[in-house]
């Protein structure tokens, strides 16, 4: 949703929910503005792209967080692991 307006349906298919769940969604984030509902279909707005602007860093950073663990793990001495 953050490059272009997405259908009530193309979200759908994206999020892999069903439609009470994701009108349940879309309510609450129309509600904080963070989402908005034009011609094309659902899109972030201002509030909503700065948002996912500062979370992506954070999900990146995730991301590596979670491969290190991974490495640590199957770097560690079976005996160790089944301490």
């Amino acid at each position: 949703m953050a490059r272009e307006p997405l259908t009530f349906r193309a979200l759908q298919a994206a999020a892999e929910t069903n439609p009470s769940v994701l009108n349940s969604r879309l309510r609450e984030l129309r509600a904080v503005r963070l989402v908005e509902h034009a011609s094309r279909g659902y899109q972030l707005s201002a509030a909503g792209g700065a948002l996912v602007a500062l979370i992506l860093p954070l999900h990146a950073w995730a991301d590596r967080w979670s491969a290190q663990l991974q490495s640590a793990r199957s770097a560690r001495p079976r005996a160790s692991r089944e301490a």
